[in-house]
This record gives structure tokens, C-alpha cells and sequence, in this order.
């Protein structure tokens, strides 16, 4: 069992927000079903804010989710996610949502400096004063290589395909960097 809680203050300084100041909490319940598999349910409240578009919500959910390693070197993850989300900044600023989401994701540890991932991410998306539609699918593919104790290189790649009821896209996003750990 985990378990937060926290306190929200509206230090946006949004006045329009309804309810900005409010408890946050979440809870997490785990069950080992083997020496290689899990798998836990989390509920509750609780505040996102994502700093490349500048967009923040309030989010009550209820996730469930399973992991299995298939061996030393393959590991497996899946959940499925409910949440109704009030955002409180950005682009879409006192609009609420219902979301959905379901995702997946593969780890291979290949060598103990070279390991990469595959996830799957489908997101519908509600609102719920017009009713307004979207589905949104995520392909990703990550490598990571380890230079040094503390240096590892990155390179990706991501497909996303949004089909909305006022616009779609399909977005190919290529990433590579180096990152340094002090």
C-alpha cells in the first residue's frame, strides 16, 4: 500500500478556477500474483501540470495495471485508466474531461549499457460540456546506450494520430540527445 496527500493552493492566480484550493490524495493497492508478475489498482485526486505546453489539471482517476518480467532481460507493463480531469491553465483553461487511456510497454535489456522499450498509448478523450470527441494513438520506440557512469545517449522515435471531431494530425517525432547525471 502507498499513499499521498497533499494541499492545493491557487498559486496560478486564477480566480475563475472553481475549487482551486482542494486536498489532494492518491492511493495505490499492489499484489504480487508471482515471483515475476504484479499487479495494482490506484485511485484519487491529484494536480499535473506539464511543462512543455504550460497546461495544468485536476485529476480524479482510477488506474489498474499488471507487470510481468519474462526474463533477466524482458519486462512487460499494461494499465487501463479512468480519470475526469478539470484543467486549470493552458489551451483548454476551465474545460473538463473525461479520459480513458490504455497503454502498454516492452523493455528490452539487451547488454547492462544497452537496453530500449516499445510502448502503445490509446487515449479517448470527452468533454463534457460539448461533448466534443478525440482519439489519440502513441507509438513510441526508445534506445539508450550508457558512455559512461554517469552519460547516456538517447535516440527515439514517436508516431501520434489524433482523430478529433474539429482536427486530426499524424506526427512523426525523431529525438536524439546525451544526458549527463551529476
Amino acid at each position: 500500500l502507498d499513499a499521498r496527500t497533499g494541499y492545493l493552493w491557487n498559486v496560478l492566480g486564477n480566480n475563475n478556477l472553481s475549487q482551486s484550493d482542494r486536498w489532494l490524495w492518491s492511493m495505490r493497492l499492489r499484489h504480487r500474483i508471482s515471483s515475476r508478475s504484479f499487479h495494482y489498482v490506484s485511485f484519487g485526486q491529484d494536480f499535473y501540470w506539464q511543462d512543455f505546453t504550460d497546461d495544468s489539471a485536476f485529476s480524479e482517476f482510477i488506474k489498474y495495471g499488471f507487470s510481468h518480467r519474462f526474463s533477466n532481460h524482458v519486462f512487460f507493463n499494461a494499465f487501463i485508466q479512468r480519470s475526469h480531469d478539470e484543467f486549470l491553465t493552458g489551451e483548454f483553461t476551465n474545460r473538463k474531461f473525461d479520459h480513458t487511456t490504455i497503454g502498454a510497454r516492452l523493455d528490452f535489456q539487451v547488454t547492462d549499457d544497452f537496453f530500449f522499450f516499445l510502448t502503445y498509448r490509446f487515449q479517448q478523450m470527452d468533454e463534457t460540456r460539448t461533448l466534443a470527441e478525440s482519439d489519440r494513438h502513441i507509438l513510441n520506440a526508445t534506445a539508450f546506450l550508457r558512455l559512461t557512469e554517469r552519460s547516456v545517449s538517447y535516440v527515439g522515435y514517436q508516431f501520434e494520430k489524433l482523430d478529433a471531431s474539429r482536427s486530426f494530425f499524424d506526427e512523426h517525432l525523431f529525438r536524439t540527445g546525451v544526458r549527463r547525471y551529476f
